[in-house]
């Protein structure tokens, strides 16, 4: 996984969730055995997708201080975890920042917060 550092400049922001509990941006239940990448159609080059997993995502704590708070206002946030995905076909980067949710009925899950392209 590539490495998110103070030289790492964030451009635009592509998805922001408006809605944390909207079933159709839910990666996956905490409790979850069979994981499903969620797929998100490349907004760089619109031919290749974003394979996207909560799977060995990184605690924003890492980076919480490699940003100020304008840039994580403009940015919607951070989210609770983020990873670096590359598209599949432009080899685009970008941040894919992730929520969480617990619904009424008390099973939590990983939802996608944003995605923000990577440098210009």
């Amino acid at each position: 996984m590539d490495e998110f550092s103070i030289e790492t400049k964030l451009g635009e922001v592509v998805f922001l969730s408006e809605n944390r509990f909207d079933q159709k941006y839910w990666i996956q239940g905490l409790a979850d055995k069979n994981i499903k990448p969620y797929i998100y159609k490349c907004p760089n080059c619109i031919e290749g997708n974003l394979v996207i997993s909560y799977a060995n995502s990184i605690y924003y704590e890492k980076i919480k201080n490699l940003l100020d708070s304008k840039e994580k206002e403009r940015i919607g946030g951070l989210g609770i975890a983020f990873k670096i995905s590359t598209c599949d076909n432009c080899r685009k980067k970008f941040y894919i920042g992730f929520g969480y949710v617990e619904p009424h009925n008390g099973f939590e899950v990983i939802t996608l917060h944003n995605i923000v392209k990577i440098g210009d």
